[in-house]
Protein backbone atom coordinates (compact mmCIF):
# COMPACT_ATOMS: atom_id res chain seq x y z
CA UNK A 1 0.00 0.00 0.00
CA UNK A 2 1.37 3.42 -0.95
CA UNK A 3 2.40 5.81 1.79
CA UNK A 4 -0.09 8.42 0.53
CA UNK A 5 -2.92 5.90 0.85
CA UNK A 6 -1.86 4.94 4.37
CA UNK A 7 -1.71 8.61 5.31
CA UNK A 8 -5.13 9.40 3.84
CA UNK A 9 -6.72 6.38 5.53
CA UNK A 10 -5.16 7.37 8.85
CA UNK A 11 -6.42 10.94 8.44
CA UNK A 12 -9.93 9.71 7.69
CA UNK A 13 -9.88 7.46 10.76
CA UNK A 14 -8.73 10.34 12.97
CA UNK A 15 -11.29 12.66 11.38
CA UNK A 16 -14.25 10.32 11.93
CA UNK A 17 -13.13 9.44 15.47
CA UNK A 18 -12.84 13.16 16.26
CA UNK A 19 -16.34 13.72 14.92
CA UNK A 20 -17.69 10.97 17.18
CA UNK A 21 -15.94 12.41 20.23
CA UNK A 22 -17.12 15.94 19.41
CA UNK A 23 -20.72 14.84 18.90
CA UNK A 24 -20.62 12.89 22.17
CA UNK A 25 -19.29 15.96 24.01
CA UNK A 26 -22.12 18.10 22.60
CA UNK A 27 -24.81 15.40 22.77
CA UNK A 28 -23.80 13.04 25.59
CA UNK A 29 -27.17 11.30 25.65
CA UNK A 30 -28.90 9.17 22.98
CA UNK A 31 -30.23 11.36 20.16
CA UNK A 32 -33.47 10.70 18.25
CA UNK A 33 -33.68 7.00 17.30
CA UNK A 34 -30.52 6.30 19.29
CA UNK A 35 -32.79 6.14 22.32
CA UNK A 36 -34.39 2.93 21.01
CA UNK A 37 -31.17 1.53 19.54
CA UNK A 38 -29.16 2.10 22.70
CA UNK A 39 -31.89 0.64 24.91
CA UNK A 40 -32.04 -2.50 22.77
CA UNK A 41 -28.25 -2.92 22.77
CA UNK A 42 -28.23 -2.63 26.59
CA UNK A 43 -31.02 -5.22 26.77
CA UNK A 44 -28.95 -7.68 24.72
CA UNK A 45 -25.85 -6.84 26.77
CA UNK A 46 -27.73 -7.89 29.89
CA UNK A 47 -28.57 -11.20 28.14
CA UNK A 48 -32.28 -10.44 27.81
CA UNK A 49 -34.31 -11.04 24.64
CA UNK A 50 -36.98 -8.37 25.11
CA UNK A 51 -37.61 -6.47 21.86
CA UNK A 52 -38.37 -2.74 21.78
CA UNK A 53 -41.66 -2.20 19.86
CA UNK A 54 -40.37 0.97 18.15
CA UNK A 55 -37.54 -0.80 16.35
CA UNK A 56 -38.07 -1.69 12.69
CA UNK A 57 -34.84 -3.44 11.59
CA UNK A 58 -33.27 -6.78 12.38
CA UNK A 59 -30.99 -6.83 15.46
CA UNK A 60 -27.56 -7.21 13.84
CA UNK A 61 -26.26 -3.76 14.82
CA UNK A 62 -27.62 -4.04 18.35
CA UNK A 63 -26.00 -7.44 18.86
CA UNK A 64 -22.65 -6.07 17.63
CA UNK A 65 -22.85 -3.14 20.05
CA UNK A 66 -24.01 -5.41 22.88
CA UNK A 67 -20.81 -7.46 22.58
CA UNK A 68 -18.89 -4.31 23.58
CA UNK A 69 -21.42 -3.04 26.11
CA UNK A 70 -20.92 -6.24 28.09
CA UNK A 71 -17.45 -4.93 28.97
CA UNK A 72 -18.17 -1.17 28.88
CA UNK A 73 -21.76 -0.86 30.11
CA UNK A 74 -24.06 2.11 29.60
CA UNK A 75 -21.81 3.99 27.16
CA UNK A 76 -23.40 5.67 24.14
CA UNK A 77 -19.87 6.61 23.03
CA UNK A 78 -18.97 2.95 22.59
CA UNK A 79 -22.04 2.35 20.43
CA UNK A 80 -21.23 5.36 18.26
CA UNK A 81 -17.66 4.11 17.89
CA UNK A 82 -19.08 0.79 16.62
CA UNK A 83 -20.91 2.68 13.85
CA UNK A 84 -17.75 4.62 13.05
CA UNK A 85 -15.74 1.39 12.99
CA UNK A 86 -18.06 -0.08 10.34
CA UNK A 87 -17.65 3.04 8.19
CA UNK A 88 -13.86 2.94 8.49
CA UNK A 89 -13.80 -0.76 7.55
CA UNK A 90 -16.04 0.03 4.56
CA UNK A 91 -13.59 2.72 3.45
CA UNK A 92 -10.66 0.29 3.67
CA UNK A 93 -12.47 -2.68 2.10
CA UNK A 94 -13.52 -0.65 -0.93
CA UNK A 95 -9.88 0.11 -1.68
CA UNK A 96 -8.96 -3.56 -1.31
CA UNK A 97 -11.38 -4.25 -4.17
CA UNK A 98 -9.54 -1.83 -6.48
CA UNK A 99 -11.90 1.05 -5.82
CA UNK A 100 -9.95 4.30 -5.97
CA UNK A 101 -9.31 6.16 -2.75
CA UNK A 102 -11.30 9.20 -3.91
CA UNK A 103 -14.29 7.07 -4.92
CA UNK A 104 -14.18 5.40 -1.51
CA UNK A 105 -14.04 8.79 0.21
CA UNK A 106 -17.00 9.95 -1.86
CA UNK A 107 -19.07 7.02 -0.69
CA UNK A 108 -18.27 7.18 3.03
CA UNK A 109 -18.69 10.97 3.11
CA UNK A 110 -22.04 10.86 1.32
CA UNK A 111 -24.41 12.73 3.68
CA UNK A 112 -26.98 9.94 4.04
CA UNK A 113 -24.22 7.63 5.33
CA UNK A 114 -21.76 9.98 7.02
CA UNK A 115 -24.37 11.74 9.16
CA UNK A 116 -25.13 8.45 10.90
CA UNK A 117 -21.51 7.26 11.04
CA UNK A 118 -21.00 9.26 14.24
CA UNK A 119 -24.36 8.17 15.71
CA UNK A 120 -25.53 4.74 16.81
CA UNK A 121 -27.62 3.81 13.77
CA UNK A 122 -27.81 0.64 11.70
CA UNK A 123 -26.83 2.24 8.38
CA UNK A 124 -23.03 1.84 8.63
CA UNK A 125 -23.05 -1.89 9.33
CA UNK A 126 -25.87 -2.56 6.88
CA UNK A 127 -24.03 -0.72 4.09
CA UNK A 128 -20.71 -2.42 4.85
CA UNK A 129 -22.03 -5.98 4.66
CA UNK A 130 -24.28 -5.30 1.67
CA UNK A 131 -21.33 -3.94 -0.32
CA UNK A 132 -19.09 -6.80 0.82
CA UNK A 133 -21.73 -9.27 -0.43
CA UNK A 134 -21.75 -7.65 -3.87
CA UNK A 135 -17.99 -7.15 -4.23
CA UNK A 136 -16.98 -10.59 -2.99
CA UNK A 137 -19.53 -12.21 -5.30
CA UNK A 138 -17.85 -10.47 -8.22
CA UNK A 139 -14.60 -12.19 -7.24
CA UNK A 140 -16.22 -15.65 -7.16
CA UNK A 141 -16.29 -15.61 -3.35
CA UNK A 142 -19.73 -17.22 -3.09
CA UNK A 143 -19.83 -17.17 0.69
CA UNK A 144 -23.39 -16.84 2.03
CA UNK A 145 -22.18 -15.61 5.43
CA UNK A 146 -21.85 -12.04 4.17
CA UNK A 147 -25.38 -12.12 2.79
CA UNK A 148 -26.84 -13.49 6.02
CA UNK A 149 -25.04 -10.85 8.09
CA UNK A 150 -26.16 -8.09 5.69
CA UNK A 151 -29.80 -9.09 6.08
CA UNK A 152 -29.32 -9.46 9.85
CA UNK A 153 -28.34 -5.80 9.97
CA UNK A 154 -31.19 -4.61 7.74
CA UNK A 155 -33.82 -6.75 6.10
CA UNK A 156 -34.05 -4.61 2.95
CA UNK A 157 -30.50 -5.78 2.13
CA UNK A 158 -32.21 -8.83 0.68
CA UNK A 159 -32.55 -6.70 -2.48
CA UNK A 160 -28.77 -6.31 -2.68
CA UNK A 161 -28.32 -10.02 -2.12
CA UNK A 162 -30.63 -10.65 -5.07
CA UNK A 163 -28.66 -8.24 -7.27
CA UNK A 164 -25.36 -9.83 -6.21
CA UNK A 165 -26.55 -13.32 -7.14
CA UNK A 166 -28.12 -12.12 -10.40
CA UNK A 167 -24.92 -10.30 -11.37
CA UNK A 168 -22.82 -13.39 -10.60
CA UNK A 169 -25.07 -15.54 -12.80
CA UNK A 170 -24.93 -12.89 -15.53
CA UNK A 171 -21.12 -12.85 -15.41
CA UNK A 172 -21.07 -16.65 -15.58
CA UNK A 173 -23.36 -16.60 -18.62
CA UNK A 174 -20.97 -14.26 -20.42
CA UNK A 175 -18.20 -16.79 -19.93
CA UNK A 176 -20.03 -19.20 -22.22
CA UNK A 177 -18.97 -19.33 -25.85
CA UNK A 178 -22.51 -18.69 -27.05
CA UNK A 179 -23.21 -15.94 -24.50
CA UNK A 180 -23.93 -13.40 -27.25
CA UNK A 181 -26.92 -15.35 -28.55
CA UNK A 182 -27.97 -17.05 -25.34
CA UNK A 183 -30.35 -14.82 -23.36
CA UNK A 184 -29.88 -14.52 -19.64
CA UNK A 185 -33.10 -16.28 -18.66
CA UNK A 186 -32.47 -19.06 -21.14
CA UNK A 187 -29.05 -19.57 -19.58
CA UNK A 188 -30.65 -19.75 -16.11
CA UNK A 189 -33.17 -22.34 -17.28
CA UNK A 190 -30.56 -24.41 -19.07
CA UNK A 191 -28.30 -24.48 -16.00
CA UNK A 192 -31.01 -24.39 -13.32
CA UNK A 193 -29.72 -27.40 -11.40
CA UNK A 194 -26.18 -26.03 -11.31
CA UNK A 195 -27.44 -22.63 -10.20
CA UNK A 196 -29.63 -24.14 -7.46
CA UNK A 197 -26.70 -26.19 -6.18
CA UNK A 198 -24.32 -23.24 -6.37
CA UNK A 199 -26.61 -20.73 -4.66
CA UNK A 200 -28.63 -23.03 -2.40
CA UNK A 201 -27.83 -21.05 0.75
CA UNK A 202 -28.90 -17.82 -0.91
CA UNK A 203 -32.16 -19.49 -1.96
CA UNK A 204 -32.62 -20.57 1.66
CA UNK A 205 -32.10 -16.96 2.76
CA UNK A 206 -34.61 -15.72 0.18
CA UNK A 207 -37.17 -18.34 1.21
CA UNK A 208 -36.70 -17.47 4.88
CA UNK A 209 -37.21 -13.80 4.10
CA UNK A 210 -40.44 -14.50 2.19
CA UNK A 211 -41.66 -16.60 5.12
CA UNK A 212 -40.79 -13.78 7.53
CA UNK A 213 -42.74 -11.21 5.47
CA UNK A 214 -45.73 -13.58 5.32
CA UNK A 215 -45.76 -14.31 9.05
CA UNK A 216 -44.92 -10.74 10.04
CA UNK A 217 -47.43 -9.30 7.55
CA UNK A 218 -44.90 -6.68 6.57
CA UNK A 219 -41.22 -5.97 5.99
CA UNK A 220 -40.47 -4.00 9.16
CA UNK A 221 -40.67 -5.35 12.69
CA UNK A 222 -42.25 -2.42 14.54
CA UNK A 223 -44.27 0.69 13.66
CA UNK A 224 -45.60 -0.97 10.53
CA UNK A 225 -48.22 1.75 10.10
CA UNK A 226 -45.40 4.27 9.50
CA UNK A 227 -43.36 2.09 7.14
CA UNK A 228 -45.64 0.94 4.35
CA UNK A 229 -44.00 0.31 0.93
CA UNK A 230 -45.38 2.56 -1.81
CA UNK A 231 -44.39 3.28 -5.42
CA UNK A 232 -42.87 6.76 -5.75
CA UNK A 233 -40.96 7.03 -9.02
CA UNK A 234 -39.87 10.60 -8.37
CA UNK A 235 -37.64 9.33 -5.57
CA UNK A 236 -35.43 7.67 -8.21
CA UNK A 237 -34.93 11.04 -9.90
CA UNK A 238 -34.23 12.80 -6.61
CA UNK A 239 -31.66 10.12 -5.82
CA UNK A 240 -30.02 10.48 -9.25
CA UNK A 241 -29.61 14.25 -8.78
CA UNK A 242 -28.34 13.73 -5.23
CA UNK A 243 -25.82 11.12 -6.39
CA UNK A 244 -24.44 13.36 -9.15
CA UNK A 245 -23.87 16.21 -6.68
CA UNK A 246 -22.36 14.03 -3.93
CA UNK A 247 -20.27 11.79 -6.20
CA UNK A 248 -18.76 14.05 -8.88
CA UNK A 249 -15.80 11.75 -9.62
CA UNK A 250 -17.97 8.69 -10.24
CA UNK A 251 -20.56 10.72 -12.18
CA UNK A 252 -17.93 12.32 -14.41
CA UNK A 253 -16.24 8.98 -15.18
CA UNK A 254 -19.62 7.44 -16.02
CA UNK A 255 -20.41 10.35 -18.34
CA UNK A 256 -17.10 9.88 -20.17
CA UNK A 257 -17.76 6.15 -20.63
CA UNK A 258 -21.07 6.72 -22.46
CA UNK A 259 -20.98 6.09 -26.20
CA UNK A 260 -22.93 8.88 -27.85
CA UNK A 261 -24.64 6.74 -30.46
CA UNK A 262 -27.97 7.61 -32.04
CA UNK A 263 -29.75 5.01 -29.91
CA UNK A 264 -28.26 6.40 -26.69
CA UNK A 265 -29.21 9.97 -27.63
CA UNK A 266 -32.80 8.92 -28.37
CA UNK A 267 -32.92 6.91 -25.14
CA UNK A 268 -31.63 9.82 -23.06
CA UNK A 269 -34.05 12.26 -24.68
CA UNK A 270 -36.97 9.90 -24.02
CA UNK A 271 -35.82 9.34 -20.43
CA UNK A 272 -35.57 13.11 -19.90
CA UNK A 273 -39.12 13.69 -21.13
CA UNK A 274 -40.39 10.82 -19.01
CA UNK A 275 -38.57 12.25 -15.99
CA UNK A 276 -40.21 15.65 -16.47
CA UNK A 277 -43.62 13.96 -16.64
CA UNK A 278 -42.94 11.98 -13.46
CA UNK A 279 -41.82 15.09 -11.58
CA UNK A 280 -44.93 16.96 -12.70
CA UNK A 281 -47.15 14.01 -11.72
CA UNK A 282 -45.74 13.73 -8.18
CA UNK A 283 -45.49 17.49 -7.58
Amino acid sequence: MKSETILSNSLFTVFLSSCILLVTCIVPHPYMDEEFHFAQAKTFASFQLHWHPALTTFPGAFVAAACILVWVPNSILVCRLVSGFFTIVLHLELQSFDVSMWSSVELVLMPVLFQVSYLFYTDSGATLFAILTVLKMRRYDINPCWAFVAVAFRQTNIVWVFFAVAERILLDSRCQKDSEILPFFAFCWKNKLIIIQKFKWFLLLAGSFVLFVFLNRGIVLGHQEHHKPVLHLAQLLYFAAFYVVCSPFQSFSTLLSIRWTRFNLIFMATASLLSLYILEYYR
